[in-house]
């Protein structure tokens, strides 16, 4: 398999003149032909395909830093009246999820661990409603200008 790929790649090989290449880099590749055995074309082949792939890893890694990025920041829900949210509700966001500016916000089926695994932070609420599985301090914790937490 890998003699017909190397006979493949030989008869694709063309001439190509570039210009501009400065006169000690070409010293070095020139240089580094001769003590590795290769030809020019190779030694300038092996370059590009490093450089090539090197950019393909750099862009993988920027757009994975990215999107790292996006699922860290919270989904932020706000500007309610009034709003009832599940512990289903939570995990259908996929990611932790901010609530401000709510005048009634109620937390129903939820448990201490789920508002500590999904909820980012709590803030500008008149009126948060807590079920008994979850702790006041959990919620005092990630919460600020909440006018009152009531635990049904």
């Amino acid at each position: 398999m890998a003699e017909k790929e190397t006979k493949e790649e030989e008869t694709k090989k063309i001439t190509i003149s570039v210009k501009g290449i400065r006169d000690d880099l070409y010293k070095n590749v020139t240089d580094l032909a001769k003590h590795t055995g290769k030809t020019i074309g190779e030694i300038t082949n092996d370059a590009y395909r490093t450089f090539i792939g090197s950019i393909e890893g750099i862009r993988n890694i920027s757009q994975n830093f990215v999107e790292g990025a996006k699922s860290a920041l919270p989904r932020y829900i706000d500007n309610f009246k009034k709003l009832e949210v599940t512990a289903e509700d939570l995990k259908d966001f996929g990611q932790k999820v901010a609530f401000r500016n709510i005048d009634e916000l109620t937390f129903k089926n939820v448990t201490d661990e789920d508002i500590q695994k999904y909820v980012a932070f709590i803030d500008g609420v008149k009126i948060l409603r807590i079920p008994k599985t979850v702790k006041k301090s959990t919620i005092i914790r990630i919460s600020t200008f909440v006018d009152e937490i009531v635990q049904d």
